[in-house]
């Protein structure tokens, strides 16, 4: 299985890279059939040995690759990604996270980069394909009010945040949904989960 992950936010991105992470069980046993790598810097052996590996204890092995088009942006070096795709063992699920600067469709080389890569593999392996780009500041408040509901809710809590208190956090915050996340969890912590948040808590 390999899921390609793209678009401007990266915080969205690597919460559904804890979602696979959390998929594979015990910490510890997870942990030793986790590989992270990085296209900035990739050695193909590493990529070849974390994606071929039998899994110890464990089912699968979940291999993360960030960045992948920096690592295989030719046309021969993106051959060589597909090959390695398509002889992935079934064991193996394979992440390919690129976190891009403005969404795919204003930069034409990578979205062209992007729908050869998903066309060709999933011809052969299954693929799935999420863009994942930052709210507009227009959507941002929602964005905000359903992530405070959700980081309530994982603690048990039913406390959310006011429709205006909502967007003067985004005016505070911009896009950036981690910073926007973090500052969330302290207003939670600071209401002591006792009641919504107000403008005034923000």
């Amino acid at each position: 299985i390999v899921y390609v992950l793209s678009g401007t936010d990266a915080y969205a991105s690597q919460q559904q890279i804890n979602k696979l992470i959390a998929d594979m069980g015990e910490p510890t046993t997870a942990g030793m059939n986790i590989t992270r790598l990085d296209g900035r810097n990739l050695n193909m052996n590493d990529l070849n040995n974390a994606a071929n590996a039998i899994p110890f204890l464990s089912g699968h092995r979940l291999v993360i690759l960030a960045e992948p088009y920096l690592a295989f942006k030719g046309a021969k070096e993106l051959k060589k990604l597909s090959a390695l795709i398509e002889a992935l063992p079934p064991t193996t699920i394979l992440v390919l996270a690129q976190v891009l600067d403005a969404p795919a469709n204003k930069n034409k080389s990578l979205n062209d980069w992007l729908h050869k890569l998903t066309t060709e593999i999933s011809k052969r392996v299954k693929v799935h394909s999420r863009e994942l780009n930052n709210p507009t500041q227009a959507e941002l408040p929602g964005w905000i009010i359903q992530e405070t509901r959700q980081q309530a809710k994982l603690l048990g809590q039913h406390v959310g945040m006011e429709t205006a208190a909502a967007s003067k956090l985004a005016e505070m915050v911009g896009d950036n949904t981690r910073v926007a996340s973090q500052e969330i969890t302290k207003l939670l912590e600071y209401v002591n989960f006792q009641r919504n948040i107000s403008v005034q808590d923000v």
